[in-house]
């Protein structure tokens, strides 16, 4: 039988809290993520079909259209080459592991050439290799392109610590960011 890779999200992660017993840290977002890997799954058992579940945190580079409500990076780079300010909800402090899309690609013909590892019931949280938190993203960005900044409220369910366990990819966090900004400074009529 084929080998099915559903691609999921960081967001479906489960998030035990040892203090309360309870699983929590899911948003809207993140439980209809869960509930499609529960969807694999179960055609996984049902139909013997091998299932991966891979759940990427936050990828980034060129390509990525993002906007205020997804694709937080590629947001921000179009608010640097567009003169907006970049609203941080919240503290900033957020902490996420972004992942170079080269190296999210690269994974992805890892599992079908291995004809997937990792088998039924199993997910696999996938991340860049180093964590930063939303505000240094920003000073960083700034660093290359002058920017403002700004804080606004923080979005109703937002999760402080969304990384992942398995950290993977070659490409540094500093130069994935340098090499997409600069390929947007190149290509303004993308953003």
């Amino acid at each position: 039988s084929c080998h099915v890779i559903h691609v999921s999200s960081i967001k479906a992660q489960d998030k035990f809290n040892y203090q309360t017993g309870l699983t929590e840290g899911y948003t809207p977002y993140g439980l209809t993520k869960k509930m499609g890997e529960m969807i694999a799954l179960e055609w996984s058992q049902t139909y013997n079909v091998p299932v991966t579940v891979i759940r990427p945190g936050t990828i980034y580079g060129i390509g990525q259209h993002g906007s205020e409500e997804s694709g937080w990076i590629a947001w921000f780079i179009k608010c640097l080459l567009t003169g907006q300010t970049i609203e941080i909800h919240g503290d900033g402090q957020q902490v996420r592991d972004p992942l170079h899309v080269d190296d999210f690609v690269s994974l992805l013909i890892q599992e079908i050439a291995e004809k997937g590892e990792i088998k039924c019931s199993t997910a696999l949280d996938i991340g860049g290799k180093t964590n930063t938190t939303i505000i240094d993203m920003a000073i960083y960005m700034s660093t290359i392109v002058p920017a403002t900044f700004r804080f606004v409220a923080e979005r109703p369910g937002d999760i402080k610590n969304l990384t992942s366990s398995c950290k993977v990819g070659v490409t540094l966090l500093e130069d994935g960011i340098k090499e997409t900004i600069e390929y947007y400074q190149e290509h303004k009529e993308l953003l």
